[in-house]
């Protein structure tokens, strides 16, 4: 999955053991750029997918999201996005539908698209791995701020004995542009009073939260200030589990399988019925950034066969999931 290197090149390299290379196998200096541009396009292109939580929906959004579209869309995110920015590689390129066949995610996919339209202060709340910095980076992306910077900060480097210049360094560093809070619920007693007291002014920034936890359940037990929940939770995005969303499974493994394998220029790879079938038995707790990780364990395991079965899933997938698998052949 990660040799991005034609394979003759790639032995000719290798050989040299750090030596100089004779003339006969020396790669000419247009060949060497040729190489180097491939190299940091491929990676660029695999870091941006496992940064992504969600695909399309449809078979015509897959296609309009070839390698060749998402590089030219790279490109415009590196003319709009402004200094002090996330490297473009790690955002998700804008895209207008999720995969969301499941209800729940259908309702969080219209909510996204509704406040991008808006200036309000939005927290999403959802597991580990359901998609958050998604959804966040996809609401700034379709905004009118998406010229501007996307800043993403851990809440945590806020509990400093003098947060309120952390917070106002990040605020200042976000400009016109949105501010990603991650996991708010981190955030301690004295960070939250002065976050509160500084949302009391208007902001040049757009705030996007970001929580594991209910976060009524944490005013509830005092853990986190009712106050500043109520500036932060302007609109509210919850996200459902990847557990149980069978249809949202498949559309994304076969979504993933695709682009990896588009990634290390090799022939896509199909998914046998056995695979899909126990993915879509296994629990998921690290929700979609857990399959995404399968399925790229999958790809490596598999090799130069053409399909992926059971065989190629983590042991822990097989032992969970081939057990409810017999019982549902058996009708227990």
């Amino acid at each position: 999955m990660h040799n991005y290197l034609p394979e003759a090149k790639s032995r000719a390299l290798y050989q040299q053991g750090g030596q100089t290379m004779t003339q006969q196998c020396a790669p000419t200096i247009p060949e060497l750029k040729s190489l180097i541009e491939q190299l940091c396009l491929s990676r660029a292109h695999l870091e941006q997918l496992l940064d992504q939580l969600s695909g399309l929906t449809t078979r015509a959004d897959l296609a309009n999201l070839s390698p060749a579209s998402q590089e030219r869309t790279d490109t415009q995110q590196e003319k709009t996005l402004q200094p002090g920015d996330q490297d473009p590689a790690t955002s998700p390129p804008p895209q207008t539908n999720v995969i969301a066949a499941d209800a729940r995610m259908q309702i969080a996919a219209g909510l996204a698209r509704a406040m991008a339209q808006t200036d309000a202060a939005v927290l999403i709340q959802g597991a580990t791995g359901t998609g958050k910095n998604f959804f966040a980076k996809l609401i700034h992306h379709h905004s009118q701020r998406a010229q501007y910077p996307l800043i993403t900060i851990p809440s945590r480097q806020f509990n400093q004995p003098d947060p309120l210049s952390h917070i106002e360094t990040f605020l200042d560093e976000a400009g016109k542009g949105s501010l990603i809070l991650e996991d708010i619920d981190e955030l301690q007693p004295a960070a939250q009073e002065h976050l509160a007291k500084m949302l009391n002014q208007p902001l040049a920034c757009r705030l996007i939260s970001l929580s594991c936890n209910d976060p009524d359940e944490l005013v509830r037990h005092g853990y986190f200030s009712a106050l500043l929940l109520e500036q932060l939770r302007e609109c509210y995005i919850a996200l459902p589990l990847l557990a149980g969303r069978g249809a949202d499974i498949e559309q994304l493994a076969r979504y993933y399988c695709q682009q990896f394998c588009a990634a290390a220029g090799v022939a896509e790879k199909q998914l046998s019925p056995e695979y899909l079938n126990l993915l879509t038995l296994y629990a998921w707790p690290g929700n979609v950034r857990e399959l995404i990780n399968t399925l790229e364990q999958s790809l490596l395991c598999a090799g130069e066969q053409k399909n992926l079965y059971a065989k190629d899933l983590p042991a822990h997938i097989r032992i969970q999931t081939l057990h409810l698998s017999s019982a549902r052949k058996k009708g227990l």
